[in-house]
């Protein structure tokens, strides 16, 4: 069974601004077509709403075809997670209060900020991307999530970044570049 994989935003934004512009021949255009229909390459709601107006809608110039409605329907592009739940909500919601959160800025918010904070979080394009894989996970499935965030500390954020979490979870992780060069189904080469 291939791998699927989940995008976020800012690997899409990678795609548009420093791949495609020297794509000539679409090889990569086309690549990532073919993995968005057979369902191996996942873009969620949430990234497919901030991937429309990021940036000058740089994603949308490079990628239009996420922009029409009637090929994301039919492939499955922007996939609803209003009401997607962790496959094991309780040890899910344990970790965002015990791992997921950075302790030391918990301790400088008041519990209301805390609590709306956290609501953010899970409802954040992040947090559901994680969800999907942790759901693509538990059906056996080999997933990766695509994101351009390294580990480096969050900036005084409340919760770790992605790459963070994702080792938490042992969910697998790496930026668009890895993601191209884990592929041998194209060869990405600079003239």
């Amino acid at each position: 069974m291939p791998m699927k994989a989940v995008i976020d935003t800012s690997s899409l934004l990678s795609l548009a601004r420093y791949y495609l512009p020297y794509d000539k021949n679409n090889i990569l255009h086309d690549f990532l077509i073919e993995k968005l229909k057979n369902g191996e390459l996942i873009i969620i709601d949430k990234v497919l709403q901030e991937s429309r107006f990021v940036s000058q809608k740089a994603i949308p110039k490079s990628l239009p075809f996420l922009t029409d409605n009637k090929f994301c329907n039919e492939y499955r592009i922007g996939e609803d997670t209003a009401f997607l739940i962790p496959p094991a909500p309780k040890r899910f919601y344990r970790m965002v209060e015990n791992n997921f959160v950075v302790k030391s800025q918990v301790e400088l918010l008041e519990n209301q900020e805390y609590e709306a904070l956290k609501t953010n979080f899970l409802n954040s394009a992040d947090c559901k991307m994680i969800i999907k894989c942790d759901h693509l996970i538990a059906s056996k499935e080999e997933c990766l999530l695509i994101t351009e965030e390294s580990m480096q500390p969050n900036d005084r954020k409340l919760f770790h970044k992605i790459p963070k979490i994702c080792q938490i979870l042992d969910i697998d992780c790496c930026n668009i570049q890895e993601y191209l060069e884990r592929t041998d189904e194209i060869k990405i080469e600079i003239s």
